[in-house]
């Protein structure tokens, strides 16, 4: 078989529709991988805090995988927002 095609008749394109492809960022990417940097960094902290009698190191570590987590996921969805808005069309 050839990967050439024929182009279609007039018959066949009569009832084609143009259409526009947008392409638009994969969000659920973006949020799992804010989520993964911030997870990442949470660990980097948390080993490199000093443990108290007070805070130790698990609930420290607890903490900031929340809270890095939340703040990483919710940074990968602005950045697809950016994103989209850059790929979007220009209006003039």
């Amino acid at each position: 078989m050839s990967d050439e095609r024929e182009a279609p008749t007039p018959e066949e394109l009569a009832g084609a529709q143009r259409v526009v492809r947008r392409r638009v960022p994969r969000y659920r990417v973006l949020i799992v991988l804010g989520v993964l940097v911030g997870v990442v960094v949470a660990v980097v902290l948390s080993t490199q805090a000093t443990a108290t009698p007070e805070f130790p190191r698990s609930s420290v570590l607890g903490y900031l995988l929340a809270g890095l987590g939340i703040a990483g996921g919710l940074l990968g969805g602005l950045v697809g927002v950016v994103l989209e808005r850059l790929a979007g069309p220009r209006e003039r």
